[in-house]
């Protein structure tokens, strides 16, 4: 698995990058079937199948998005607790 690291994401601008790969492929495959995604072989898709190009795609985005979710939860859950703490410490 690739290590998340927001910040590097954003500098870099992949994030950008993959999206505009994501529409190109999008484009390239509408109308087309899932056999014919697994079948047909485009220099966009990097000599391999436009299928397998779409599917890494997803897999890189889906994985960020998780990865976005779990940071802010995590921020969260350290926000309430930290919330929760100063409300102790007022009470005292």
């Amino acid at each position: 698995s690739i290590p998340f690291d927001k910040d590097i994401i954003v500098a870099s601008s992949i994030h950008k990058h993959i999206k505009r790969y994501k529409k190109a492929l999008d484009k390239l495959s509408k109308g087309m079937d899932a056999q014919s995604l697994n079948e047909v072989v485009h220099p966009i898709a990097g000599g391999g199948s436009v299928g397998k190009a779409m599917r890494g795609v997803e897999e890189v985005m889906t994985s960020w998005n998780n990865a976005t979710a779990a940071l802010s939860a995590a921020a969260a859950a350290a926000n309430t607790t930290t919330t929760s703490q100063q409300d102790d410490d007022d009470e005292s």
